[in-house]
């Protein structure tokens, strides 16, 4: 946990931000795959300071664990069963990642489920073609290259299985047709065009290659590893393990204790936030008496926006507005004194005082002149 602070005179209302750090949390990922051989994904994944890796032949495995994992791995399944199927498309409404990396001949029927909206098909031959460079305007590889230097030399590949075309494809054949494409829905789903073995594909040996699955594991990490959250986010993602329905999620900051509505599904819990009082700070996330995480609470980082409308800009935003009166004051005085003439009129008691003054005072001299 941190907190940062400014002393910003006379500005008060936003000077801490709250965050968390979970230094400790790896990311959970989960291949399933035909052979007994070592992969090419299990070799980039390799590094246990990062990764909690697990790897299993698709007869040999427990698909319940699916629901707890950040990133699944499908390496060259020919064909997907309909239970694994019906696990898969949950996981992904749920917001899981999934990695797909076809055999050569695969089930269409089997895969097309995941495709929501996309027609597949296989070529009619199998040959290596070249890669095209990536595209490093693309935000996928924000931050995952440091600069381009000339023209990156790019390996060959076969294409075993096409979903049509894809402008915003994160690698692509020299032809333009998508090698790597992430399809967004509720979930990530990210394809590959075949197989990564040395037989079909040269791209697991470039030097592209574990940048490209860095980014797509470290993107697959759910919610409750972000650093901070907005107080007006109407939902979060709190990842639970071995939590029954009905358990009751609160969050405690001191002594204040909130309990949001929740829903508890496929390891995680929704937790809609209160937000007309919510408040910055940390708020620890509690199963009864057990501590699932801490997370940290901020405001609208809009709120912190030094912009402000000119006079010209507030006139045109206004125009035609009966009902709304704009003042053009230069201090608070003068802003006062403006607000009173238009509500209370210009006070003509001070004037009237004056002259009855001065006709007493003429009253008394013709008196005094006129007395014999």
């Amino acid at each position: 946990m941190g907190r940062i602070s400014l002393e910003d005179y006379p500005v008060t209302f936003d000077n801490d931000f709250y965050f968390t750090i979970n230094i400790g949390d790896k990311i959970n990922i989960l291949e399933i795959k035909s052979s007994t051989t070592a992969t090419a994904i299990e070799k980039v994944y390799a590094n246990q300071k990062l990764f909690n890796f697990k790897t299993f032949r698709f007869t040999n495995v427990d698909y319940s664990q699916i629901a707890a994992v950040d990133l699944v791995v499908l390496n060259e399944l020919e064909i997907l069963d309909p239970s694994i199927r019906v696990l898969l498309t949950n996981y992904l409404n749920d917001g899981g990642t999934i990695v797909l990396i076809p055999p050569v001949g695969a089930d269409l029927e089997s895969y097309s489920q995941l495709f929501t909206g996309r027609s597949l098909n296989i070529p009619d031959t199998l040959y290596l073609q070249s890669l095209a460079p990536p595209d490093l305007a693309n935000p996928f590889y924000e931050n995952v290259f440091e600069k381009a230097q000339g023209t990156i030399a790019m390996p060959q590949s076969t294409q075993s299985l096409k979903w049509g075309g894809d402008r915003n494809a994160l690698l692509s054949f020299r032809n333009g047709n998508p090698f790597l494409s992430g399809i967004i829905t509720a979930g990530n789903l990210y394809v590959f065009a075949g197989p990564l073995n040395d037989v079909y594909s040269g791209f697991q040996n470039h030097a592209v290659f574990v940048p490209v699955m860095y980014k797509i594991a470290f993107g697959s990490k759910k919610e409750e590893a972000r650093l901070y959250y907005s107080v007006n986010q109407p939902v979060i993602r709190i990842a639970i393990d071995s939590l029954t329905q009905n358990t009751i999620i609160k969050l405690m900051e001191g002594e204040k204790e909130l309990i949001p509505v929740q829903r508890i599904s496929s390891g995680s819990a929704l937790l809609e936030l209160p937000s007309e009082i919510m408040g910055p700070g940390f708020y620890d996330v509690m199963a009864g008496s057990r501590k699932l995480s801490t997370v940290a609470f901020d405001l609208d980082r809009r709120e912190s926006l030094p912009e402000q409308y000119s006079q010209d800009e507030i006139q045109q935003l206004f125009a035609g507005k009966n009902n709304i009166t704009i003042f053009n004051a230069g201090d608070e005085k003068e802003f006062a004194t403006a607000v009173t003439k238009l509500y209370k009129g210009t006070p003509l008691w001070k004037y009237a005082v004056i002259f009855a003054l001065m006709f007493i005072l003429v009253e008394v001299a013709f008196i005094r002149l006129l007395k014999p």
